[in-house]
C-alpha cells in the first residue's frame, strides 16, 4: 500500500476551525478521485471534526486541541481525529440508533451518516488518554463510477 499523501495537523477545538480542516483536506485532492468520493471525504471529515468539538470537547476549556491525520492511498483515504474528551462507546450508540432511529435528535444522526459513507468507522481510547475516531473511505472503482 503506497502512501500518496500524508498530512498531520492540530487545530483549535472550535467550529470556525472547520474551514481550516477542510482546507487541509484539499491537499489530498487528486483529479482521479471521483466527485462523489470526494464529497464523501469532505462529509465524514466535517462530521467527525464537528462531533469532536460539539460532543467530546463540550465540557472542556478552549485550550484543548484536536489532532487530525489524513493519509491518501490510491484506493482510498484514512482519517484519524484525536480528541481529549471522555470515552464514548460508538458501537453501542450505533446499535441503539439502528434499533430506534427516531429516538435520536437530528444532531445525533451524524454518526449514522458517517457509518453509511465510511468503509470503516471506529472510535477507541488510546493509552495517551485521548480518543481516536478512525475513518476509512475506499474510493469507487472506475466501473462503479460509470454505473452510478
Amino acid at each position: 500500500m503506497t502512501i500518496l499523501q500524508k498530512i498531520k495537523f492540530i487545530v483549535q477545538s472550535q467550529l470556525p476551525s472547520l474551514d481550516l480542516v477542510l482546507d487541509y483536506l484539499e491537499y489530498c485532492h487528486e483529479p482521479w478521485i471521483s466527485p462523489q468520493d470526494w464529497s464523501c471525504c469532505q462529509i465524514v471529515l466535517a462530521e467527525g471534526f464537528t462531533n469532536a468539538v460539539r460532543h467530546a470537547h463540550r465540557d472542556l476549556s478552549a485550550e484543548h486541541l484536536i489532532e487530525i491525520h489524513l493519509t491518501l492511498f490510491s484506493h482510498g483515504i484514512e482519517i484519524k481525529i484525536w480528541d481529549e474528551g471522555k470515552p464514548f462507546d460508538l458501537l453501542r450508540y450505533s446499535q441503539n440508533l439502528l434499533r430506534s432511529p427516531n429516538s435520536f435528535e437530528l444532531g445525533g444522526r451524524g454518526i449514522f451518516l458517517m457509518r453509511t459513507i465510511a468503509t470503516h468507522l471506529s472510535y477507541e481510547r488510546g493509552t495517551d488518554q485521548r480518543n481516536c475516531l478512525f475513518i476509512v473511505r475506499q474510493f469507487s472503482t472506475e466501473e462503479e463510477c460509470q454505473n452510478s
